[in-house]
């Protein structure tokens, strides 16, 4: 997609209000994204992202300029740096202040021996130091199903609990109970908590998913960039679409996983397409992210 116009009825007739005008290098990766609005007889500038890459096509900055009458002003800037299997590692936001870049928030991905995402940590830039703000732990079992999530928040020079999720699964990794608990902001006090139990009776054999809501789930939903994908069956490659039809993100691997966490990476407001494929066909799911 090269570019995308947005219309109102106006005056009996339909008339373009706003637009994205999309650019891409050789390797067909997104360098540049400019965001214009109309008064119905002209286009004019408002907003623009700027993508680079590196020899391998992983894209490591992005910057976000906006329109001020005749010229671009900087406004904030992303960092992306990667492992020695290419896995994005870290994430690192600068804003633009007076005349040069400032440190704002800094994410840190750690994953386990079997690439599997264990570790989230968000930072905060304070007085030339990085500030622990909230973490993420992700527990698997030695076949790649997740068994446990917690949540954390750094309070009062400590990490402290904000939520929790246990997956307890049988021999054959079906879900028998799920533990969910939340706590105050000071992490001492439980203030919700909820438990599923599921029940299984054998059958001869199992019906192929019949529909999208059958065969997948995403949560939570809306999110804020990250959620977790469950489907019945493990599936093979996931693909991410913005409504513009650009895709955000890919994953071609095959994993024994049932559930598994993902990141649409500097994720916009708005309605995103999930594309999964399972045994020929392609199931579709929309995220909306807040």
């Amino acid at each position: 997609i090269t570019s995308q116009t947005f219309n109102t009825w106006f005056n009996n007739q339909w008339n373009g209000y706003q637009r994205i005008i999309y650019s891409y290098d050789s390797n067909k990766n997104l360098i540049n994204e400019l965001y214009q609005t109309s008064d119905y007889t002209n286009w004019g500038n408002t907003l623009q992202f700027t993508n680079s890459y590196d020899s391998i096509n992983n894209r490591i900055s992005r910057l976000e300029e906006n329109w001020n009458i005749t010229s671009w002003l900087r406004y904030m800037q992303y960092l992306y740096v990667y492992d020695a299997g290419n896995k994005l590692s870290g994430e690192i936001s600068q804003n633009w202040i007076n005349t040069d870049w400032q440190n704002s928030g800094y994410i840190t991905y750690s994953y386990d021996e079997n690439d599997n995402l264990n570790h989230y940590l968000s930072q905060l830039w304070f007085d030339s130091v990085w500030i622990n703000n909230t973490q993420l732990n992700t527990t698997y079992n030695p076949d790649n199903f997740v068994t446990e999530r917690l949540y954390q928040g750094w309070y009062a020079n400590a990490w402290v609990n904000y939520w929790k999720h246990n997956f307890n699964l049988d021999e054959n990794n079906f879900l028998n109970t799920e533990i969910l608990k939340y706590w105050e902001g000071t992490g001492s006090t439980i203030t919700y908590a909820d438990s599923v139990v599921n029940y299984y009776q054998p059958v001869l054999g199992i019906p192929e998913p019949q529909s999208e809501d059958e065969f997948l789930s995403v949560y939570p939903n809306p999110c804020n960039g990250k959620f977790t994908l469950n489907s019945k069956s493990p599936v093979g490659s996931i693909e991410i679409y913005d409504m513009a039809g650009v895709k955000v993100y890919a994953d071609n691997k095959n994993s024994p996983q049932t559930s598994r966490d993902y990141t649409i990476a500097e994720a916009k407001k708005g309605m995103y397409i999930l594309k999964v494929k399972y045994k020929g066909e392609v199931f579709s799911k929309n995220i909306v992210v807040q």
